[in-house]
């Protein structure tokens, strides 16, 4: 997928980026602050770690008033942040700059999210920035880290990929539920206006028939002459409404059919006293129905338990509602357009991070490939199942969760146990920093389980987070000595951060398809409102066309006519085309 994409694929992001960018900037700060291996050491740290979260809060507030990019003041805060972190690393390795990386991750997530391909180029700029401080400093230039800055862009890239395909999905739906409420609005629209201007209709009809029947004059009889009829008006006026019944009929369902229909129904039966005798009133005529609605009214119908007379009338007639009132009783028939979800699950992708973060523990700490991609082989499993059950129901995102927890804990110990060395070398540290390899299991679990909090029940989500803690405390008492509880805490810090990634995902797709959904329902509304003018514009024309042959029949024969019999036809007519007149 290259180039720009729309903002239906990619809003998601621009609602959820203060929090995503908050969440992956203060965690950083404090992993800087806590981890005895962090860049620099002492008070400069603490001051620096200070002042950059204080310009993280600065650019979070700056994106949270912005509808636009901010791109050019993104990436140079993110350069200026990565630079000053790699300047003060005291370790040439993976694991001071995959910190120092850290907060430009969501630029990438974004990139990748409003451009396609084109977004991986945020980590490759960045990657140049920490590889020429790297060079001033004399030490090595690191690549491999920037793979997890790709793989951030890539999830941008999938996730507004994944959201794209979906959406088109549910539009096309929504348009093929759509298709009967707009022939349904067309046909109202057509019969109101037949019913409004059926006075025209029969007028025309009773000047045409005035003319078939009038005499001839004695001039036009001797010379055999007689009005020229040149069309059966006089019964196309009766024949064009019956055909817009008939075409009603078809497809929709007129209420006065249904209310008779009902009516019928409900008085074949013994009980004499439950007869009930339903009086329409006229506008009700007109009133056409979907299938569905007029099922639902059938339900209600039987539900009143109605007798003897009752006088049917219309409270209230918008759009998407009809107010039908039976005596005391109001029943609301409802005509809305079908309701459209432009939400999309983000949990297939949670899984694939998930798998991504398993696999990425032979990488990173050594451990053994069959402890690695066994589980993340699990995890894209899972990943499979959520994206094709669609498991957004409580029972499935249950379900969801406490897979995901079985997986994590039985990776996290795995891995603790198939680690490749237990401690990370560091001078400024004896015997060095404890390797967590379960973190990135819980990375991926928290991720998952933050995906599904508002549909999981809670004592399933007690389980989930009970089980974090769980793991860590294990797998702290199964790696060697020196085990410093603060480097767990630490590594707590990027559990927290998934977790939050997470809520910003969620809480920008729940907003942007509020946004989304609204802007269709109102251009739903609009379109079916246009199909009922189309509908009374259809009737207008018919009868402006039958007033134009009318008035032709009449000017070819107008000379041939008693003068009285011209004067009424022509009143007649002319009262027709005051009517229709706009």
């Amino acid at each position: 997928m290259g180039g720009r994409t729309t903002t239906g694929d990619w809003g998601w992001i621009l609602h959820g980026r203060p929090r995503l960018n908050l969440a992956m900037r203060l965690t950083t700060r404090a992993h800087e602050l806590i981890s005895r291996g962090g860049a620099a050491q002492g008070r400069l740290r603490a001051a620096i770690a200070v002042a950059s979260a204080g310009a993280d809060v600065a650019l979070v507030t700056r994106l949270a008033r912005s509808p636009r990019s901010e791109a050019p003041l993104h990436l140079a805060v993110d350069a200026a942040d990565l630079a000053t972190w790699t300047a003060l690393s005291t370790t040439a390795g993976y694991s001071q700059l995959a910190t120092a990386m850290n907060t430009s991750h969501p630029m990438a997530i974004e990139a990748g999210a409003r451009y396609g391909v084109l977004g991986l180029g945020v980590p490759v700029l960045n990657a140049a920035v920490a590889g020429a401080v790297a060079r001033a400093r004399g030490r090595p230039v690191q690549l491999a880290p920037w793979v997890w800055q790709a793989a951030a862009a890539g999830g941008g890239i999938g996730l507004a990929r994944y959201a794209r395909r979906r959406r088109a999905r549910q539009l096309d739906a929504h348009e093929q539920a759509l298709a009967p409420e707009l022939v349904r609005a067309e046909l109202t629209g057509l019969n109101e206006a037949a019913l409004g201007l059926g006075n025209v209709f029969d007028e025309v009809q009773r000047a045409v028939s005035l003319i078939r029947l009038a005499p001839v004059r004695v001039g036009a009889a001797a010379s055999g002459q007689r009005p020229t009829m040149r069309t059966d008006i006089d019964t196309g006026a009766a024949g064009w409404k019956s055909d817009v019944a008939d075409r009603t009929r078809r497809t929709h369902v007129y209420l006065a059919d249904l209310l008779v229909r009902w009516q019928q129904h409900h008085n074949r039966r013994t009980d004499l006293g439950a007869v009930v005798a339903l009086t329409l009133d006229p506008a009700v005529a007109p009133i056409v129905l979907l299938a569905d609605d007029a099922d639902r009214l059938w339900t209600a119908l039987d539900a009143l338990d109605l007798r003897g007379r009752r006088a049917v009338t219309i409270r209230s007639h918008q759009f998407d509602r009809i107010a039908l009132a039976i005596d005391e009783h109001v029943i609301d028939v409802t005509t809305t357009t079908p309701e459209v979800r432009l939400a999309f699950d983000p949990l297939p992708g949670g899984f694939a991070w998930m798998a991504l973060w398993l696999a990425a523990a032979a990488p990173r700490d050594g451990v053994r490939p069959g402890a690695a991609l066994g589980p993340a082989a699990a995890a894209l499993g899972l990943m499979w199942w959520s994206h094709h059950r669609g498991t957004t129901r409580r029972q499935d995102r249950d379900r969801a969760v406490l897979a995901s927890t079985a997986l994590a804990v039985a990776a996290g110990i795995v891995q603790t146990r198939f680690v490749g060395s237990t401690h990370i070398p560091n001078p400024r540290v004896p015997g060095g920093i404890p390797r967590v390899p379960a973190s990135l299991a819980l990375r991926g679990h928290a991720f998952v389980t933050e995906l599904c909090r508002t549909e999981a029940r809670r004592s399933t989500l007690i389980v989930s987070w009970a089980s974090v803690v769980a793991t860590l405390v294990v797998c702290r008492w199964m790696t060697p000595h020196p085990r410093p509880a603060r480097e767990f805490v630490a590594e707590a810090t990027w559990i927290a951060m998934s977790a939050s990634m997470a809520r910003s995902f969620t809480d920008g797709i729940e907003r942007e398809s509020a946004d989304l959904e609204a802007d269709v329902t109102t251009r739903d509304q609009h379109r079916i409102e246009e199909r009922a003018r189309r509908g009374r514009a259809v009737a207008h024309d018919a009868a402006v066309k039958m007033l134009a042959e009318a008035e032709a029949i009449f000017l070819d024969v107008a000379d041939e006519l008693d003068d009285e019999l011209r004067a009424e036809i022509r009143r007649r007519l002319a009262g027709c085309a005051a009517q229709l007149a706009p």
